[in-house]
């Protein structure tokens, strides 16, 4: 493991119980039944019912256990091993069972498929906020490849990489290309909580459209489908608001409309 994945291990071992705990992840919500999956996703995802799903950097697996609850067999994948064991015990609570759903701890820029993964799965999914901490995106490519049956499909959706040139004050500061080399963050707080963390440092990458979809297309998959949306699951910039369908807007008087979210559908040739 290099020195900054082991930098941003550090960071999301901590992470782990502050998110666990947080209004932002509403655990207890979950716990009495709430599908983390958000509607349109839902809708996107259609019937999974007995599908193998494998789900990468699944954090402490609520998503994972919410695909189980739709009706699909599941993998959880996640390279903190505190992550991992707390959404052992999270699927031990809800009472789903070790057969629907298993987690492994392992980062998957290092994880050789052949030993930890099988190479059957219907679907390999993996949204909102995930690609930004991972060094090789034509790696992960290439694992989802090897993960998916013939057949199979990847399900993506994150942030636009447009966004990766703003801050939140919608000033441009960032180069949109790839460049192969992390920026360097300290972050005092995380996303969802407003407890001041030990582990500050972060390094993410960045990845623009074209080096997205090129690193699936070498790796044998075919974009299906492709779509940009005005909104975004987390709050980015200042000035958006949350509307009723959990999604984060700009203000409805605002004039301004960018691409804030991607979804990327693709199909194992």
């Amino acid at each position: 493991m290099n020195d900054e994945i082991s930098i941003n291990l550090k960071r999301w071992d901590e992470l782990v119980n502050l998110h666990f705990q947080s209004k932002f992840y509403d655990v207890q919500s979950f716990i009495n039944g709430k599908n983390t999956i958000p509607e349109l996703e839902q809708r996107l995802l259609g019937d999974i019912s007995g599908k193998k799903i494998l789900h990468l950097q699944c954090h402490f697996g609520m998503d994972t256990l919410s695909l189980a609850r739709m009706g699909a067999i599941v993998t959880g994948i996640d390279f903190s091993s505190n992550a991992i064991l707390t959404a052992e015990k999270l699927r031990d609570e809800v009472g789903i069972s070790e057969d629907h759903v298993k987690f492994i701890q392992a980062d998957i820029m290092s994880v050789n498929p052949l030993e930890m993964i099988d190479n059957d799965y219907d679907m390999v999914f993996t949204t909102h906020g995930t690609i930004s901490w991972l060094p090789d995106l034509f790696k992960w490519a290439t694992l989802i490849s090897y993960a998916l049956k013939t057949g199979g499909n990847l399900f993506f959706m994150d942030t636009h990489p447009l966004l990766s040139i703003f801050e939140g004050d919608m000033e441009m500061r960032y180069n949109y290309f790839h460049t192969g080399k992390p920026s360097y963050y300290e972050y005092e707080y995380s996303y969802a909580s407003d407890t001041k963390v030990k582990n500050r440092s972060a390094n993410n990458w960045t990845y623009d459209m074209a080096y997205i979809l090129n690193s699936l297309i070498n790796a044998g998959l075919t974009i299906q489908r492709m779509e940009e949306y005005p909104f975004l699951a987390w709050k980015f910039f200042d000035i958006m608001k949350k509307r009723d369908d959990g999604y984060f807007y700009f203000p409805e008087n605002s004039e301004l409309s960018v691409p804030m979210m991607l979804l990327i559908i693709a199909e194992k040739n």
